[in-house]
């Protein structure tokens, strides 16, 4: 049996992913509403399995991820987010995620993803891996994929309309940090303005 923390800032998630896991013989053994609690309870408990959204308070989850692996933990991860878009998957598979499922999936599925994790095994959507198609995808476009793992959190953040205050907040750096970040972002995407980068955003799918 293995032990799992579950990651997620919504309540109501996280009591329907515990039932859930809970009635399928797994062990949730904590529970966690931002990043910092749970790289806390990560170290504290070192679960076998950590299932976790991307959106959450403090530190983002692919920050959380990025942490425990400069840290040679062994516990695996399974992204479970509402983020659909191809180049967040490609993202988690580089940051070493060992899963990425979205919300809208059945009940099921959730259970095969842990289950596949639990194996040793990877648990990708089939698009992930079709890395030519995602090559030329990106071709057509501006590539998303020559942002690193931070600058996709920020490029979000921005998209959405946060001010970089508020996504020094989110991420816990320095709005200086940020507006650094957001310079870079401009320059790599060839953009001058918010109005560009939302753009690049729908074209991308991630808005």
């Amino acid at each position: 049996m293995s032990n799992i923390l579950l990651v997620d800032d919504h309540p109501v998630v996280l009591l329907a992913t515990k039932i859930l896991l809970e009635q399928h013989q797994f062990k949730v053994v904590g529970e966690a509403t931002n990043g910092i609690d749970a790289l806390q309870l990560i170290k504290k408990l070192t679960p076998d399995i950590v299932v976790i959204d991307l959106n959450i308070p403090s530190l983002d989850g692919m920050e959380v991820i990025e942490r425990c692996k400069a840290l040679n933990l062994k516990t695996r991860f399974l992204v479970l987010t509402s983020q659909s878009s191809e180049h967040f998957i490609h993202l988690c598979m580089q940051v070493g995620a060992s899963g990425y499922l979205s919300k809208t999936e059945g009940i099921e599925e959730v259970l095969t993803a842990i289950r596949s994790i639990q194996s040793g095994y990877k648990f990708f959507p089939d698009t992930s891996f079709s890395y030519n198609s995602y090559e030329r995808k990106e071709e057509r476009s501006h590539s998303l994929s020559i942002l690193s793992a931070r600058e996709m959190m920020v490029f979000k953040f921005l998209a959405s309309g946060l001010t970089n205050k508020e996504i020094a907040e989110q991420m816990l750096l320095s709005s200086k940090t940020i507006s650094t970040y957001k310079t870079r972002i401009f320059e790599k995407l060839n953009i001058s303005n918010i109005v560009e980068l939302i753009d690049v955003a729908r074209k991308n799918g991630v808005l």
